[in-house]
């Protein structure tokens, strides 16, 4: 005998929460050109520790900690695109067989569910994977912070080059600055989203439940 298995994209909402992916990916982009930005201060930096001589040595250390502020912020967008890419593409099935009205039989109704419930615990678990890639971002702004400083301070006690290391100073708490305000956004996304999961949790649930 078969039922008629339907689980609404009303009633499962996961189109809503494929939106909110879709805007952590749009506020996540922003690290790519910060990256470069960052990237080209270091190289910019060493080329005034080049043109300062022995009065550059200081600098040339922040130069070389600044390079690898920028090497630390792309190793946690490598971190991020595996489980946000594999997010999407579970989310673009749960929207899809969310959607579905189709006559099953007994079985097939348990392995269509069964199936929904494993790809929202998937989507859990990357999520959790998400917020653990970008959780070393807070510490690499307060990293940022104190270079930034420390940068200025070394800027005003130098005796060559000093108007070009302030600038580098002045560039690097902007772009600080940058990643500070997007890490608050992006911390913003992850916790509507792990609502909003834990919302379809239970919708999910009772919906498989009534089928």
């Amino acid at each position: 005998m078969k039922e008629r298995l339907t689980v609404s994209a009303d009633m499962c909402g996961y189109d809503a929460v494929l939106t909110a992916y879709n805007h952590l990916d749009a506020a996540i982009q922003p690290l790519l050109p910060l990256v470069r930005k960052m990237y080209l201060l270091s190289s910019n930096a060493f080329s005034c520790v080049a043109r300062a001589g022995r009065d550059g040595d200081i600098f040339g250390v922040l130069a070389q900690d600044i390079q690898s502020l920028g090497d630390a912020i792309s190793a946690c967008i490598c971190d991020i695109q595996s489980p946000l890419d594999k997010s999407l593409v579970i989310l673009a099935n749960l929207v899809r067989d969310s959607s579905l009205e189709i006559e099953y039989t007994m079985v097939d109704e348990q392995a269509v569910s069964a199936n929904l419930i494993n790809e929202h615990h998937q989507l859990v678990d990357l999520l959790r994977q998400l917020a653990l890639s970008l959780s070393p971002v807070g510490r690499l702004i307060q990293q940022g912070e104190h270079l930034a400083v420390f940068s200025s301070v070394e800027a005003a006690n130098s005796n060559a080059q000093s108007a070009s290391f302030e600038a580098v100073a002045s560039r690097l708490k902007m772009l600080v600055v940058d990643l500070k305000i997007t890490s608050k956004q992006r911390n913003s996304l992850l916790h509507d989203l792990t609502e909003l999961l834990e919302q379809q949790q239970l919708v999910l649930s009772a919906a498989v439940q009534a089928a």
